[in-house]
């Protein structure tokens, strides 16, 4: 789950408009729920109406500026972790070679179209999908390598943070 973590954290710093949206959110809700106080006469006896919009906005600011992508992922995968097989993966110059039990294939270096580096993953992006490799899989030198290889044949996105 960590791994699933970290490679959309990386996907997310690349979004910086939903970043934006989700900051904007954030700051209308919290202005929305002064908003019945500060146009009272007095702190004690806040305007009924905009009392009543606060909480409509609360729940903005709960459901889209408070929502992180760790959340995110923990809700849509945290039941599909124990499903998904592991992944036997062989990387040379001509691209990844992933088996699992039920199935194999390939993949060149040109089916994906761009990766991205979390803090302990890679990313690769292909059309449909996107493959997450962990740190931990390999030792510091194929570690190494593997990044020399992605630099070589497939375009990293940069990170916006």
């Amino acid at each position: 789950m960590d791994d699933l973590e970290d490679a959309f954290e990386a996907l997310d710093r690349l979004s910086p408009e939903k970043r934006r949206i989700r900051a904007e959110a954030i700051i209308a809700g919290v202005l929305m729920a002064l908003a019945p106080f500060l146009a009272a006469r007095s702190v004690w006896h806040p305007e009924p109406l905009l009392l009543a919009l606060a909480v409509c906005f609360v729940w903005v600011l709960a459901s889209l500026g408070l929502r992180s992508s760790r959340r995110d992922i923990r809700q849509q995968y945290s039941q599909a972790i124990g499903v998904w097989p592991e992944v036997e993966a062989t990387i040379n110059e001509s691209g990844i070679a992933m088996k699992t039990p039920a199935t194999s294939g390939e993949m060149a270096w040109s089916e994906f179209s761009q990766f991205v580096e979390g803090k302990t993953t890679l990313g690769l992006v292909s059309k449909h999908q996107i493959h997450i490799f962990p740190q931990r899989a390999f030792d510091e030198a194929q570690w190494d390598k593997f990044r020399i290889l992605l630099r070589d044949h497939i375009q990293r996105v940069p990170s916006s943070t």
